[in-house]
């Protein structure tokens, strides 16, 4: 057998031929006759265990299973571990050698996860003062978000918009402003708005709900009898 290298992608089931690695000195005896064994597998990579997923499959391939276990490589990043196969003619010599194997990592895309806040109509939720802006925190709004990639960092993809009910909302100083100007008593008591968070290749959209609490001057008081 000769050493060799491969690389298999991070979210399938990967055969390499083993019989590439050589042949048997006697004549009858060739890549494809040998019985292959895998002896032992070394992780130079952390984070995932790989024994169990590394067999021969159809007597002359290596069959390599990642089975979801590294999602967490992003694009660029890899995982090498090193195969000692084993190889055995039919009079029972063996000879071995080993196989470096590297699992490429590739982008999976964010996931918008649904946010519900709540603002006070024609004012801030902090004070309840007329014409104030409703914020807030960007970094709020993606907290919950999702990416399988760990090294990946998720940002906002569009910086501007709309509200289901007409209200312009824009970031500024990293947060998510609504501009409520226009609101009057109980108008407008629920609204929404759709974000896009990215990181980078890949997007995802999801709804901000809002539930807006009527500032105390605009509660209607009670008639006395």
């Amino acid at each position: 057998l000769a050493a060799a290298a491969d690389a298999v992608t991070e979210s399938a089931v990967s055969t390499i031929d083993l019989t590439a690695l050589g042949a048997d000195a006697d004549a009858e005896d060739d890549g494809t006759s040998l019985t292959y064994t895998v002896l032992s597998v070394q992780e130079q990579g952390v984070g995932a265990t790989l024994l169990g997923d590394v067999t021969i499959v159809g007597g002359d391939d290596l069959q390599v299973d990642t089975d979801g276990d590294f999602e967490y490589l992003a694009d660029g990043e890899s995982f090498v571990f090193e195969v000692t196969v084993q190889a055995e003619d039919a009079r029972g010599a063996t000879t071995s050698d080993i196989m470096t194997v590297t699992i490429n990592g590739e982008n999976d895309g964010p996931v918008a996860v649904d946010d519900d806040r709540t603002g006070a109509s024609e004012g801030s939720f902090d004070n309840d003062t007329p014409g104030d802006d409703i914020i807030f925190a960007v970094a709020d709004i993606l907290g919950n978000d999702t990416d399988d990639d760990t090294t990946d960092v998720l940002s906002l993809h569009v910086n501007s918009g709309t509200t289901n009910a007409g209200h312009n909302w824009s970031v500024f100083g990293g947060n998510i402003v609504i501009d409520t100007s226009g609101m009057g008593v109980g108008a407008g008591l629920t609204d929404f708005f759709e974000y896009t968070v990215t990181d980078g290749p890949a997007t995802d959209t999801g709804p901000v709900d809002i539930l807006f609490a009527i500032p105390c001057s605009q509660h209607i008081k009670p008639k006395k009898a």
